[in-house]
C-alpha cells in the first residue's frame, strides 16, 4: 500500500519516470529542503522509519535539511509519534566529525576540494585569468573554513579589487599580502559581500533583535552554545542558518550552536559594532585593561582548547593555537561588556595583522604562544616592521605584546611593551612579567 501510494505520488511529479525506477533496488533518492516535510506524518512515521529498520523497499534516502534534529530530524518533542533516530554514521554536518562512526566527509569543501574550486574560480570564471599563491590559500582557508559561498565570494571580491592590474596584466598572482591589505577596511569587505550570495548567510534585518545578538555573541565569545529548541530567539537564529547545530559526543550526547565560519563571526563582530558603547572608564591605560583581561581566564576553556575538546566554529575543535586568542576575546567582553568595539584577526590561526585592535583608544594588543619568535613580533612595530605604518599614522597610539607561555621568561628584552604570561598547574595558575622579568601579578585563575 506504502509503496503503491509512494510511487503514483512521485509519478505525478516526475511523469517521464516509472514506477519501477523509482523503487528498483539500491536507488538513491535525494530530498532537498527536507525540513519542509517536518509536518508530514506519513513520509517520517512510516516511510524514514520502514528505511532505519530495514523493513519495506530497497531504497536509499538522502535528506538535505537547512535545520533539524541531528538525532530525528524532526523535533521528536513535537509530534504525536515515536521518530526514527539517525546515529553517527547516518549525519553528515559541515565538516567531518571526529567519532570512529562518522562519515569522514562534510558539507563545506576539504583543504583539497578548496583548492580545486578556487582554481576553478580563478581560471575559468574571470576575464583576467589569475591564481592565488599557496600562503594567500591557506589564509583564505581559514578565513572561510570551506564554506562554499563564502569562498566563492571572497575570491571574487579578490578579483574585483585587483581587476584593473590582472586586466592590464601588472599582476597575475595575488599574495598573502595582497589579501591582508585588501581585507584592512572592514566596511569596505562587507559592502561588496552584500551583494554577493554568501549575504544571505549573514544575521541582519528586523529578525537581528537584541536578543538575538545576544545569544549569537554569546556563541562568538565562548565558541559554542548549549542548544535550547524552546527558546523562540535560538531558533530564529537556527532556522536562518546563522548558527548550525551539531551533536557532540557519542553515548551521552547534547547539541550545541555554533557559528558557520570565521567569516561569518567577523560580520557578527563588524554589525555588532556598528552601534557602539565606550570602553569602561577604568580602562584608561592598555596596562591595566590587559591585566584585568588577562585575571579573568577560564582554567576549564583553557584545558578544554590544549585538549582539543572544544567545539566551535564550522563544527571542528578549535585549534590549540587559538587557545589564548579565544580566551582573551571572550574574557574582554566579559569585562568590558558587549558592543564595545574589539577588533579580532580575521583569520583567528593566521599570521596576518595584529590580533586584536580597540579602535576608540586606537591600542593594539598581539598575542604570543609559548616564547615563539618574540624579537621578530617585537620589530614588526618599529621601523620597517609591518606594523609601523599604522603607527607613523596615529592609528596605533599605543601597544602591547603578551607572550602566553607556561614556563617563565629566560632573556630579557629592551622592550618595556613586552610582558609574558606564564599559566602554570594545568591553567590553574598565572603570573605575569615584565619585559626584565619581573613579576606584575600572580593569582589563581578560576573556572
Amino acid at each position: 500500500m506504502a509503496r503503491t501510494l509512494d510511487g503514483m505520488l512521485l509519478q505525478q511529479r516526475y511523469p517521464e519516470s516509472s514506477v519501477t525506477d523509482f523503487f528498483a533496488s539500491n536507488t538513491v533518492i535525494l530530498v532537498d529542503e527536507a525540513q519542509a516535510s517536518y509536518k508530514d506524518s506519513y513520509f517520517w512515521n512510516t516511510i524514514i522509519k520502514e528505511r532505519r529498520s530495514g523493513e519495506g523497499m530497497g531504497i536509499k534516502i538522502c535528506l538535505f535539511c537547512s535545520y533539524g534534529s541531528p538525532l530525528t530530524g524532526l523535533e521528536g518533542d513535537h509530534v504525536w509519534f515515536t521518530p526514527a533516530t539517525f546515529g553517527p554514521a547516518q549525519r553528515i554536518t559541515l565538516t567531518p566529525q571526529p567519532g570512529k562512526d562518522s562519515p569522514k566527509l562534510g558539507l563545506f569543501y576539504t583543504p583539497d576540494e578548496f583548492d580545486e574550486a578556487v582554481s576553478l574560480l580563478t581560471t575559468n570564471k574571470y576575464d583576467e585569468k589569475f591564481t592565488i599563491d599557496e600562503e594567500a590559500m591557506s589564509y583564505l582557508y581559514e578565513l572561510t573554513n570551506g564554506h562554499p559561498g563564502g569562498v566563492t565570494s571572497l575570491v571574487d571580491y579578490l578579483h574585483s579589487v585587483h581587476r584593473h592590474d590582472l586586466k592590464h596584466r601588472r599582476m597575475s598572482t595575488i599574495t598573502k599580502d595582497h589579501v591582508l591589505d585588501d581585507l584592512k577596511d572592514d566596511t569596505r569587505v562587507f559592502q561588496f559581500l552584500m551583494n554577493q550570495a554568501v549575504f544571505r548567510s549573514f544575521p541582519v534585518g528586523g529578525r537581528l533583535t537584541p536578543n538575538v545578538a545576544g545569544i549569537l555573541s554569546k556563541i562568538l565569545e565562548e565558541g559554542n552554545m548549549p542548544f535550547d529548541s524552546d527558546d523562540v530567539d535560538f531558533q530564529t537564529c537556527y532556522e536562518r542558518g546563522w548558527v548550525h547545530r551539531i551533536s557532540v559526543g557519542e553515548i551521552y550526547a547534547c547539541d550545541v550552536a555554533v557559528m558557520p565560519s570565521r567569516l561569518h563571526e567577523k560580520w557578527l563582530e563588524y554589525i555588532i559594532g556598528q552601534n557602539p558603547r565606550p570602553l569602561p572608564a577604568k580602562f584608561s591605560q592598555l596596562d591595566k585593561l590587559c591585566l584585568e583581561v588577562l585575571s579573568n581566564f577560564s582554567t576549564m576553556n583553557l584545558r578544554h582548547a590544549v585538549q582539543g575538546k572544544k567545539m566551535s566554529t564550522a563544527a571542528k575543535c578549535r585549534p590549540v593555537e587559538a587557545q589564548y586568542q579565544d580566551e582573551f576575546y571572550r574574557s574582554f567582553n566579559l569585562l568590558a561588556g558587549r558592543g564595545v568595539p574589539i577588533c579580532s584577526e580575521w583569520s583567528r590561526t593566521g599570521d596576518g595583522r595584529v590580533d586584536f585592535y580597540i579602535p576608540e583608544k586606537k591600542w593594539a594588543i598581539e598575542l604570543l604562544r609559548d616564547h615563539d619568535r618574540v624579537s621578530e613580533h617585537i620589530s614588526r612595530f618599529k621601523e620597517g616592521g609591518k606594523y609601523y605604518s599604522w603607527l607613523k599614522e596615529n592609528m596605533v597610539e599605543d601597544w602591547i605584546i603578551i607572550n602566553c607561555a607556561s614556563s617563565p621568561p629566560i632573556s630579557e628584552y629592551s622592550e618595556p611593551r613586552l610582558w609574558t604570561a606564564v599559566f602554570a598547574n594545568d591553567y590553574s595558575e598565572l603570573k605575569v612579567y615584565d619585559y626584565q622579568g619581573r613579576p606584575l601579578i600572580d593569582i589563581h585563575l578560576q573556572n
